[in-house]
C-alpha cells in the first residue's frame, strides 16, 4: 500500500509497435487511475535502440550491475531498479510476449546476482541486487475471444515477478480486441483499468476487477462471425449488423 501523499515511482512498459493502440489505451486508464501522486517514466520496446542480451556474464562478473551493451536499456535499467512500481503492457503474440518486449525484459539481468539462492516456497532464484519492495501488474491484449490465450503469458509474467524480485499485483487481460475501436464497445474495460489502477495504489488489483475486465463482450461464436466480416468491409455493413443484434441495439456502441 501506498500512503497517500506519498510518490509513486512507475516504470510502464507500452509493448505495442501500433501507435495508439488499444493495448496502450488501456495502460492509459490504469496509469490515470493511480492518481496524481506519480512519478511515470515510460518505455516503448519497439521504439528503443535495444539489442539482445549475448549471455556474456560481463553484468555478472566483470562489471557487477552494468551491462557492457551500450545501448538504450542503461536507463530503463536504473528506472527498474527505483521504480515502486512496474507496468507491463503487452499485445499477445504467438502466446507470449512479443519480441521486443522480451528482448526488454531479457536484458534486467544486470539487477540480479549471479549466486542461486533458495527462496520461501524451496525454489531456486537469484537475489536482486538491491532488494526494495517493489510491485509488478501485468496488462495484455488479443483479438482472439477466449481468455485462455493468455495462460502461458500470464503463467511467464508470474514467474518472471518471482525471479525478478517483484510483489505480484494483478494482472488484465482483455480478450476480443478486434472490436475495440468500435466506439463504446470497450468503454467498461476502459472504466475497469482505471478502477483497477485505483486499487493498485491501496495494494493490488481486486479479484473482482480482473474478473470484471477479464469476462468477453461477445460470444465467441458472434466475435468471430464479426471479425471475419469486418476483414472484408470493415466495421460497416454485415459486421454492424451482427454487432447491432449482439449489443441488443445500442447506437452507441456502432460506427
Amino acid at each position: 500500500m501506498y500512503r497517500k501523499g506519498e510518490t509513486v515511482k512507475v516504470v510502464a512498459v507500452s509493448g505495442s509497435p501500433r501507435m495508439k493502440s488499444v493495448t496502450e489505451s488501456l495502460l492509459n486508464c490504469f496509469l490515470e487511475g493511480l492518481g496524481p501522486d506519480t512519478s511515470i517514466t515510460r518505455f516503448y520496446p519497439y521504439r528503443m535502440n535495444l539489442k539482445f542480451c549475448q549471455a556474456c556474464w560481463h553484468c555478472w562478473l566483470k562489471t557487477p550491475g552494468k551491462c557492457v551493451l551500450d545501448d538504450d536499456m542503461a536507463d530503463a535499467l536504473l528506472a527498474l531498479d527505483e521504480a515502486d512500481l512496474v507496468v507491463l503492457a503487452s499485445p499477445l503474440y504467438v502466446d507470449g510476449f512479443p519480441g521486443a518486449v522480451k528482448a526488454f525484459v531479457d536484458r534486467i539481468i544486470p539487477l540480479i546476482e549471479p549466486a542461486i539462492t533458495v527462496d520461501a516456497e524451496g525454489h531456486s532464484r537469484h537475489r536482486r541486487r538491491r532488494m526494495h519492495h517493489q510491485t509488478a501488474v501485468l496488462i495484455a491484449t488479443c483479438g482472439f475471444p477466449e481468455v485462455d490465450n493468455f495462460n502461458v503469458m500470464r503463467s511467464h509474467f508470474v514467474a518472471m515477478c518471482k525471479n525478478a524480485g517483484w510483489n505480484y499485483g494483478g494482472e488484465l487481460v482483455i480478450s476480443q480486441s478486434g472490436i475495440a475501436r468500435v466506439p463504446g464497445v470497450f468503454d467498461e474495460k476502459y472504466l475497469l483499468a482505471k478502477k483497477a489502477g485505483q486499487e493498485c495504489r491501496l495494494g493490488r488489483i481486486s479479484n473482482e476487477t480482473m474478473e470484471s475486465i477479464s469476462r468477453p463482450i461477445l460470444d465467441h461464436e458472434t466475435y468471430r462471425q464479426v471479425v471475419n466480416a469486418s476483414f472484408e468491409g470493415g466495421f460497416r455493413g454485415q459486421a454492424s449488423e451482427l454487432l447491432r443484434q449482439a449489443l441488443n441495439g445500442d447506437k452507441k456502441a456502432l460506427v
